[in-house]
């Protein structure tokens, strides 16, 4: 179909251009404006349906057959998915399709999307700070002196304010049956910056962890990749408001963060927002409770590049974590490859992982946040039950089932708590329960839905639409994702 001629008497419209004729009258350039903008609205429902019908009414081979040369397979894939995720009925024509592609995957996108039509969101609004749908919610719970084994909420009213998520949240969304065609790599964007800065990059922090992340990226597609989400850390600190008052505050062992370290960071988002990637803050929260709620909620398998040993509470069958990726030159081929360094649930359970000089094996990852609550966790001022240990901590773990248990046995002089951990305990016990708050991670925040590849491999100053990239050999033209199961998914080892 050509797109020249004239579509309305007085325009005339040419491959990427519009030509307003000098006949034209104010009412013909305002209903091709109107026109413009309806077509704007709708065109991604019209490929995903497209799509959608073509699977249905084409042979396999001829599917594909249908797109102009040059369309963008990741582009045909993304509105296919939304597509399927809003059948017409449920679609809020008074909301953008961006809008309804960041909450594609979420139970309630359908209320998440009539939500953000309540309040007024443009698609930056929302991505930036979805709003919640106006359900019942139970009241805010007093998170100084909460004693639930939770998550932790608001931790004053300021704080609940500038948080973007209801608090205390409903039921976390847990996926009980996974996509096996479906692989999401969440990267701790604070962290692996920060990593490249204290090793000496202080000038190029950004742009080398992108280039690591980009080069990373093209490798892991061909293992079946699906989706990448670069998480940062917010501004503000719902853990620092509780624990403002305490003796050593969380993280106050970390000095403020240096200029030229704060420039990194915010560098590497015009960076990565160049290359179109999704990156995702939820305000008052880490990276880490953002990773942690895409490794409870996405619909497959997740990993969690990061270095924070926090997120080994976040292991499961499901999600694993990348902890290191290494750069060498093979010198058959002349190219560099990379050297992973994974962990899944096994390896941390049965080889387990130096904590403050002692190793740690057989905490189960639900566990992980209460043994870090009794161990403390010295990265991030967390003092724990002071004296007590990691191999204090491991036997506490074996011989009692939660912290409700641990305080009640040094209460009631349990034979498995020596003298000298019981006083320890019961000094500790009125923090005790916010400890474990400060060490659990958040797995219901809200974010957005992450569908296909959304990591352009080349920033949009050199991509073309008609050009092959540099280095087009190197990337697969559609991610292959294993035919079935985790077969094809990296687990404890160092190799690709």
């Amino acid at each position: 179909m050509s797109t020249s001629g004239e579509f309305i008497q007085g325009i005339q419209l040419e491959q990427q251009q519009c030509v307003m004729i000098g006949t034209a009258t104010y009412e013909q350039w305002e209903q091709a404006a109107g026109w413009f903008i309806q077509w704007q609205k709708n065109v991604n429902w019209w490929i995903g349906d497209l799509a959608v019908m073509a699977d249905k009414r084409l042979k396999p081979a001829l599917r594909e057959t249908i797109w102009p040369e040059g369309t963008s397979p990741d582009l045909v894939a993304r509105c296919k998915a939304v597509s399927v995720a809003y059948p017409p009925n449920t679609r809020n024509p008074l909301a953008t399709w961006t809008i309804h592609m960041r909450h594609a995957n979420a139970p309630n996108r359908v209320a998440l999307v009539q939500a953000a039509v309540d309040a007024g969101q443009t698609s930056d609004e929302n991505r930036a700070a979805p709003a919640v749908p106006a359900e019942p919610s139970p009241p805010a719970m007093p998170v100084a002196i909460d004693r639930s084994e939770a998550p932790p909420a608001a931790a004053s009213a300021s704080a609940e304010a500038a948080i973007t998520v209801a608090a205390p949240a409903p039921e976390p969304i847990a996926v009980t049956e996974r996509a096996t065609n479906r692989w999401l790599l969440c990267v701790d964007v604070n962290g692996i910056v920060s990593r490249f800065f204290f090793a000496g990059a202080e000038q190029d922090a950004a742009s080398r962890f992108v280039e690591s992340l980009v080069g990373t990226v093209r490798r892991l597609m061909h293992k079946g990749l699906t989706a990448v989400v670069c998480c940062m850390d917010s501004p503000t600190s719902v853990r620092k408001e509780l624990t403002a008052s305490w003796d050593v505050p969380y993280k106050s062992n970390r000095k403020q963060k240096a200029d030229a370290l704060g420039y990194q960071l915010n560098l590497v988002q015009t960076l990565l927002s160049n290359r179109n990637a999704d990156v995702v803050f939820v305000n008052g929260w880490e990276a880490d409770d953002i990773m942690a709620s895409y490794a409870r909620q996405f619909d497959g398998k997740v990993s969690l590049w990061t270095v924070d040993k926090d997120m080994r509470q976040c292991l499961s069958p499901h999600v694993n974590i990348l902890e290191d990726v290494e750069w060498e030159r093979d010198e058959a081929t002349n190219t560099m490859r990379p050297l992973y360094k994974w962990v899944n649930q096994e390896a941390h359970e049965e080889k387990g992982i130096v904590y403050q000089s002692d190793l740690v094996t057989g905490i189960k990852p639900e566990r992980w946040p209460l043994f870090q609550a009794i161990a403390g966790d010295a990265s991030d001022s967390i003092q724990g039950a002071k004296g007590i240990g990691p191999k204090g901590a491991m036997e506490l773990l074996k011989n009692f089932a939660s912290l409700d248990d641990i305080l009640a046995a040094a209460r009631d002089n349990h034979p498995a708590i020596a003298a000298r951990q019981r006083k320890i305990l019961l000094a500790w016990e009125p923090i005790a329960h916010d400890t474990l708050q400060l060490t659990t991670l958040r797995t219901d925040l809200t974010v957005p839905a992450v569908l296909q590849m959304n990591l352009l491999l080349e920033p949009h100053s050199t991509h073309s639409t008609t050009a092959a990239p540099p280095h087009d050999s190197e990337l697969p033209q559609q991610p292959s994702p294993p035919d079935a199961g985790y077969d094809n998914w990296p687990a404890d080892d160092r190799s690709e």
